[in-house]
């Protein structure tokens, strides 16, 4: 099998049409079938255009796979006909063996939340618990119900006491804008401070521990709490 990975991030609509064709052809030629992948991701190309994968709306065609294969890079050497492309063997057996390095301490990898989501199976699957997994406060944007918590099972995320509370009481219906809304409101909360002429506060904010000192830059301080059920039950 043979698969056009960047299907959606090296073109639009017109581009993609020529890809698939290019990889149908070649899979004929070498006598297997390909893949191409269907996903929502946009991409900015550095020019102002928003680049996804369209040829699914504008077609309706059916691949023999759809997806993502692991397998090496094979690039055209110019822009006219490549025949050596013809001569790929769809039959190789790739060995992505790890090889150990001692120079390095930590691996970190960055990802989006609904690319987290998608991969965190095969993380786990593969690493056991050799991984520690980390969200940044903007990943429960995405999250629309508390029990959406739950696909972060295992991992830490920055959650207030305050946040905690009302899952636990049932009284968060909806986290959608959880992080903007949260923000506004303890802004909200340190300009009342000041105008009363608190001189010094501590509150359970929306976000986290709201640390107020007159004259003096507010501070807040998220605590890292682990998902898990336990969130659910007070």
């Amino acid at each position: 099998m043979i698969g056009f990975n960047y299907l959606g991030k090296l073109g639009q609509l017109g581009n993609q049409m020529f890809q698939y064709a290019t990889v149908l052809g070649v899979a004929e030629g070498i006598g297997t079938t390909c893949c191409i992948p269907n996903h929502s991701e946009v991409i900015d190309d550095g020019i102002g255009n928003k680049l996804r994968v369209e040829l699914f709306d504008a077609f309706k065609i059916n691949p023999a796979h759809i997806g993502f294969i692991p397998a090496l890079d094979k690039q055209e050497k110019g822009f006219t006909f490549d025949e050596s492309l013809f001569a790929l063997d769809p039959n190789q057996d790739l060995n992505f063996a790890p090889r150990p390095r001692s120079d390095i301490g930590k691996v970190v990898i960055l990802l989006k939340p609904q690319d987290y989501k998608s991969m965190i199976p095969a993380l786990r699957y593969h690493g056991g618990s050799n991984f520690e997994y980390l969200n940044f406060i903007s990943s429960l944007e995405d999250v629309y119900s508390p029990l959406q918590l739950l696909d972060y099972e295992d991992s830490w995320a920055p959650i207030s006491n305050y946040l905690v509370t009302k899952v636990q009481k049932d009284e968060s219906i909806s986290l959608e804008k959880f992080l903007e809304l949260g923000t506004l409101n303890e802004w909200l909360l340190v300009q009342v401070l000041k105008q009363a002429g608190v001189q010094s506060a501590k509150v359970n904010g929306v976000t986290g521990s709201i640390l107020y000192k007159s004259n003096s830059c507010t501070k807040r301080n998220i605590p890292m709490q682990k998902i898990s059920s336990d969130l659910f039950s007070s």
